[in-house]
C-alpha cells in the first residue's frame, strides 16, 4: 500500500470502535458463507486478532506437501496448519514490530518476514522462521543490524537471492539484496537506488530479471539481474496511473507487477482508484504495449497485488475482496468469480489486502485488513466467451455494454472487447444490451475449459429528436445554462444563450423530460419521441418563492456550536478548484454553479490560489455546519427546496463513511429532521429537491441545514452549495407551453426506466404520479422470488425517485444478474429490466 497524501491518523481509540462496527456487520449478515461470491467456495475463515487487524499473507508448502499459511496481524505473524483445509489450526504466533506492513517469502524450509516501521532502528528488519517441524516453527533469526525495515520482500528461490524493496538500513535507502547462501544469516550484496525519488515499492523477481515498480516516478523499471551485485536497467515505462492526467505531476502509484508464466506479459496495478489491472506486452522491450485494461469494477475499487500461478491470476482487490482470472489469454484475462471479503461500500483501501494462491492443493488464502484469513478454492468447471460488442452493421465499438448471463456478468470496455466466464451448457444464452440499442440474446454451446469467440453486433433503436427552448415565465426572455434532462435515461443537455437545445437520438417512446435552472421553478414535460421526427418541447419557467444565488450575505450562518471541524470550514466566497492528485479528480469546484456573473457559493473552506494539493483546507477532524435563513413556506401547495450541491468524499484508508448531512426544521432549530445523507456523490455539481409535505405536513418556516465531516480518516471531504429556492412544486404561477402538458394536468401516470442500468451499486427508477396514489414497487430476480420491496404506500402527486440499495431482503447486498422491477398503481403495472454488476 502506497499513500501518497497524508492526513491526521485516527486515534486507536477510533480504529478499535471501527474494528468492532465491521464485526458487528459481519454477524448481522449472517455467517462468513452468506457473503458475495462467484465461482469461489469459501472452506473456512480465522479471525484470531481482530482487534489489531491484518495486513498481507503467503504460501508456505512443506517438503513433504503439508500446506501453511502466514497472516500477518499489525503484532506479529500467525503460522495456520491447512492440512484439512476446512479446519484450519493456529500452530504459532510470533510477535513482530508493531506495523501496518509485514511481508513474508519461502525459501526451502525457512519463511522471511520484513517489517516496515519508521520509528527507529531497533525495529523491523527481518525475522526468520524456522519451518523445520512446521508444526513446531521457531525463530532462528531476527536481525536489523544494516536493514532497518523493508516496505516488500521477494525471494529468488534458484539462486538464493532476497529482495527487500523499499528499505532502509545502516546503507540508506533502496533495494536490499542479499544472497541466503547461509540461509540463517544473510549477506548484503548491494543496495540499489538511492531511496527518494528513485524508491522501489515493490520487486518480482523472475530468472534473471525483476520488475521493479517505482511508486513515487510512476514507473516500471526492468532489471537485469544477471550479477545481483551490480543490477542494471534494461528498459523503464510509465503507467496510466503514474501521472496525473493533463500534468507532468506524478502522483506515486505504480505499485506491483507481476509477469506471465512465458514472461512476455506483465500485470501492473497503480493502488490508484479506477485505474485496475493493466496488461503489457513485453516483446519489444524498446515499444512495450499496453494490450488491456480492466475496468469490469465500479471506479472506486482499487486494484493491490497481481499474483500468476499457472494460467491463473489471483488478484487482492480491497473492497471488491479476492478476485480470480483465467489468464490462459494472457493479453485479455477473464474473470473467473471473486469472493468478497468485505460487506461495505466499495471505495478505499479496506478489505483484501492480498490473495496467496502458492498451494498444490489448488486452494488459495486471503487476507482482509479487518476480518482476517479466508480459505478458499476456485472452481474451474467453466467455459470462457469472449468478443467485440459494436454497432450493427460494422459500426464504432460500443463502450459500457452489459453482458450477461445469469449470476455472470460483465460489461464491454472502453475498446468494445468483454469476456465472460459461464457454466458450461448445451444451450447457454447470453444477454447483450446498452441503452438506445435493440437487446441481442445469443444462445451459444460451452464446454468445460472452452475457449469461444462471439461478437456481438448491435442495432440502434428507432429514435427520433428532443428540440425546444426555455424562458422565463414572466417576460419570455431566453434562458441559458438551463439543464435538459430525459428522466431515465443518460441524455442531458444544457441551453445556449438563445435558451435553445437539442438531443438526438432518443430511442421512441414517451417519457419525462425535466427542465431545471438556477432561480426558476424546475418543469417536467412529457415528450413522445417518433421515428426520424423532431419533438418540440417549450418551457415558461416561473420564479420561485425564494431565491438566493448566494452572490451576497442573505442570513446563512456558518458554523453551530456542536461543530468540531479543525479545517475546512464553511465560507461564502469565489471557490479556488482542487484536485485529487491520485487521479486528476476535481475535490474542491473551480466555479460556482449560477449562471454568470454568478460567481460566489458556500464551500468547506478555500485555498487562496487554485491548488493541487486536495489536503488545503479540506475538512479534517469533525463536522461543519451551514444554516439556512427561515424559509417561509407556509400556506403553500406542495411546498419544495431546491438546490446544487458539490461533494467529493475520497478516503484513503477506509470507504467513505461520514456523509454530506441534509437537515430541516420548523420549530426554529430547536430540533433537526435528517433528510438526505450522501455518502458517495455524482461527480460535478447536481440538483436535489426536497419535497418538505414529506417532512412536515404543516411546515410554515422552515430552517435548512448541511453538516459536512470528516471524523479524523485518511482522506479528502469537500462540499459546495449554491443556487437555494423554494417553490410550490405544483407550478403555482408557472406559465407552461399551451402545446405540452404539464406534470400538474397529467391525465396518466408514468413509469421511467431504472437508471442507472447496468449499475454497480444503487439504482432509481423515475416515476411521474398524475394525482396521489398508492403505489408499490418490487425488485425480482431472474427465477421470479421477490428480493425487496422498495415502495408500498401512498404518494402525492408529482416527480418521484424510487430507488433500491442494491440489498435484498435479510440486508445483504444481491449479486450480480438481471432483476426486474415491477410497479403497480391504480390497476396498471409495468415491469423494467435492471442489469446488477458487481
Amino acid at each position: 500500500m502506497l499513500f501518497t497524501c497524508v492526513s491526521p491518523a485516527p486515534h486507536p481509540a477510533v480504529r478499535v470502535v471501527r474494528l468492532v462496527f465491521i464485526a458487528l456487520l459481519l454477524l448481522l449478515a449472517g455467517p462468513a458463507s452468506a457473503q458475495r461470491s462467484r465461482n469461489v467456495t469459501l472452506l473456512s475463515h480465522m479471525n484470531l486478532y481482530s482487534s489489531s487487524g491484518y495486513s498481507s499473507c503467503w504460501s508456505y508448502v512443506h517438503s513433504d506437501g503439508r500446506e501453511y499459511a502466514f497472516e500477518f496481524a499489525q503484532t506479529g505473524a500467525s503460522v495456520v496448519r491447512l492440512t484439512d483445509p476446512a479446519n484450519p489450526v493456529e500452530v504459532a504466533f510470533f510477535n513482530l514490530a508493531d506495523s501496518r506492513w509485514h511481508e513474508g517469502r519461502q525459501y526451502q524450509h525457512w519463511f522471511y518476514i520484513t517489517t516496515e516501521i519508521t520509528t527507529g532502528r531497533n525495529f523491523g528488519g527481518l525475522t526468520i522462521i524456522d519451518m523445520a517441524d512446521p508444526d513446531h516453527p521457531h525463530t532462528v533469526s531476527s536481525f536489523h543490524s544494516n536493514l532497518y525495515g523493508a516496505h516488500t520482500i521477494e525471494l529468488d528461490t534458484a539462486r538464493g537471492l532476497l529482495y527487500a524493496a523499499g528499505a532502509a538500513g545502516a546503507s540508506g535507502q533502496g533495494l536490499y539484496i542479499y544472497s541466503l547462501a547461509d540461509p540463517t544469516n544473510p549477506v548484503l550484496l548491494t543496495v540499489y537506488g538511492n531511496g527518494f525519488p528513485d524508491y522501489i515499492h515493490t520487486i518480482h523477481v523472475d530468472g534473471l530479471r525483476g520488475y521493479a515498480s517505482m511508486g513515487i516516478l510512476g514507473t516500471v523499471r526492468i532489471l537485469d539481474l544477471t550479477d545481483p551485485a551490480h543490477p542494471t536497467t534494461i528498459t523503464e515505462f510509465g503507467t496510466p496511473g503514474g501521472l496525473t492526467p493533463g500534468t507532468t505531476l506524478s502522483h506515486g502509484s505504480t505499485h506491483s507487477a507481476w509477469n506471465s508464466v512465458d514472461g512476455r506479459y506483465l500485470y501492473v496495478t497503480d493502488e490508484v482508484s479506477g485505474v485496475g489491472l493493466y496488461v503489457y506486452d513485453l516483446l519489444n522491450l524498446s515499444n512495450i504495449r499496453q494490450v488491456y485494461r480492466y475496468e469490469g469494477l465500479p471506479p472506486r475499487t482499487v486494484a493491490h497485488d497481481p499474483v500468476i500461478r499457472g494460467n491463473l491470476q489471483f488478484q487482492a482487490y480491497y473492497t471488491a475482496g479476492a478476485r480470480v482470472y483465467d489468464v490462459s489469454n494472457p493479453a485479455w484475462p477473464a474473470e473467473i468469480g471473486y469472493y468478497d471479503t468485505f460487506p461495505g461500500r466499495d471505495g478505499g483501501f479496506q478489505g483484501c489486502w492480498e490473495a496467496a494462491p502458492m498451494f498444490p492443493s489448488g486452494i488459495f488464502i486471503a487476507s482482509d485488513i479487518e476480518t482476517g484469513l479466508y480459505v478458499l478454492r476456485v472452481n474451474t468447471n467453466y467455459g470462457i466467451v469472449r468478443g467485440t460488442v459494436q454497432q450493427a452493421p460494422n459500426g464504432p465499438v460500443i463502450v459500457g455494454a452489459a453482458v450477461t448471463q445469469g449470476a455472470a456478468s460483465t460489461v464491454s470496455f472502453s475498446d468494445g472487447r468483454y469476456s465472460i466466464v459461464v457454466d458450461p451448457g448445451s444451450a447457454v444464452a447470453l444477454t447483450f444490451s446498452q441503452f438506445g440499442y435493440e437487446t441481442l440474446t445469443k444462445t451459444l454451446s460451452v464446454t468445460p475449459g472452452s475457449d469461444q469467440t462471439f461478437n456481438a453486433s448491435l442495432r440502434l433503436k428507432d429514435a427520433g429528436t428532443l428540440s425546444g427552448v426555455v424562458q422565463r415565465g414572466s417576460d419570455a426572455s431566453p434562458l441559458s445554462e438551463a439543464e435538459i434532462a430525459v428522466l431515465g435515461t443518460p441524455l442531458r443537455a444544457l441551453t445556449d444563450a438563445n435558451g435553445a437545445f437539442t438531443i438526438a437520438s432518443i430511442p421512441v417512446g414517451s417519457y419525462q423530460v425535466r427542465c431545471v435552472r438556477a432561480g426558476q421553478v424546475p418543469r417536467v414535460l412529457a415528450a413522445t419521441i417518433t421515428k426520424g421526427s423532431t419533438t418540440a418541447l417549450s418551457y415558461f419557467l416561473a420564479s420561485p418563492l425564494s431565491y438566493d444565488d448566494v452572490e451576497a450575505d442573505r442570513g446563512w450562518v456558518l458554523g453551530d456550536k456542536f461543530d468540531d471541524a479543525t479545517t475546512g470550514l464553511w465560507v461564502r466566497g469565489v471557490p479556488n478548484g482542487t484536485i485529487y492528485i491520485r487521479t486528476g479528480e476535481p475535490i474542491q469546484p473551480g466555479r460556482d454553479h449560477t449562471p454568470d456573473p454568478g460567481a460566489a457559493c458556500f464551500v468547506t473552506g478555500n485555498a487562496l490560489v487554485p491548488s493541487t494539493n486536495s489536503l488545503t483546507d479540506c475538512v479534517q477532524g469533525g463536522q461543519t455546519t451551514l444554516t439556512s435563513p427561515a424559509l417561509h413556506l407556509g400556506g403553500f401547495t406542495d411546498p419544495r427546496i431546491g438546490y446544487w450541491r458539490w461533494y467529493a468524499n475520497y478516503f484513503f484508508e477506509f470507504t467513505p463513511d461520514d456523509p454530506l448531512v441534509t437537515q430541516l426544521s420548523n420549530d426554529g432549530g430547536q430540533t433537526w429532521v435528517s433528510v438526505d445523507s450522501l455518502y458517495e456523490p455524482p461527480s460535478g455539481w447536481t440538483y436535489t429537491e426536497l419535497n418538505v409535505a414529506n417532512t412536515f405536513a404543516h411546515p410554515g418556516d422552515v430552517f435548512l441545514r448541511f453538516i459536512a465531516q470528516n471524523r479524523g480518516d485518511f482522506g479528502l471531504v469537500e462540499a459546495a452549495i449554491d443556487d437555494i429556492s423554494s417553490y410550490s412544486g405544483s407550478g403555482i404561477g408557472a406559465q407552461a407551453a399551451p402545446a405540452a402538458p404539464v406534470l400538474a394536468n397529467m391525465t396518466a401516470s408514468m413509469v421511467g426506466r431504472p437508471h442507472p442500468s447496468p449499475t454497480h451499486g444503487p439504482a432509481g427508477i423515475d416515476l411521474a404520479l398524475a394525482r396521489t396514489a398508492r403505489v408499490r414497487a418490487d425488485v425480482f430476480d431472474v427465477q421470479g422470488r421477490l428480493v425487496r420491496t422498495i415502495q408500498d404506500g401512498t404518494l402525492t402527486a408529482g416527480l418521484h425517485v424510487l430507488s433500491w440499495d442494491g440489498s435484498i431482503v435479510g440486508g445483504s447486498r444481491g449479486p450480480a444478474g438481471s432483476y426486474w422491477v415491477r410497479i403497480s398503481s391504480e390497476g396498471v403495472t409495468t415491469s423494467s429490466r435492471l442489469v446488477v454488476l458487481r
